[in-house]
């Protein structure tokens, strides 16, 4: 899917983003945490992969850059990942999950709230 994209700043950082949350989150989430159902890591990565297929059309190509790409890839594996959490009598995994994207990957996400309350709008930062 990366090799494929046509834009240089997309070929470039990608590849990096994948090896920097993917191992990561899989791990993060492995114990200790409740999904709606069961959800596959190939699924969780091709979820990604569409929700970045539409963000980053947002940003024209010229003015596509490293933190655009970034912030747009860790909110599509923030919700590939912690979309499936629930929040039921036993605890709220979502809160939990919420804790844990921020201790690993949030020093760009707002203290306040969980990461779900927030997107990236990459014309105002």
């Amino acid at each position: 899917w990366v090799q494929k994209r046509k834009n240089a700043a997309e070929l470039n950082y990608l590849p990096g983003l994948f090896d920097r949350y993917i191992d990561v989150l899989a791990e993060m989430t492995r114990n200790g945490y409740k999904e709606v159902t069961n959800i596959r890591l190939i699924n969780k990565v091709s979820t990604i992969m569409y929700l970045l297929e539409g963000l980053l059309k947002v940003v024209p190509e010229e003015q596509l850059a490293q933190e655009n790409i970034e912030m747009f890839f860790a909110f599509s594996a923030m919700w590939a990942f912690g979309g499936p959490m629930i929040t039921d009598k036993s605890g709220d995994c979502r809160k939990k999950f919420s804790e844990d994207f921020r201790s690993a990957f949030g020093a760009k996400l707002p203290k306040d709230g969980e990461c779900f309350d927030y997107a990236y709008e990459p014309f105002t930062g």
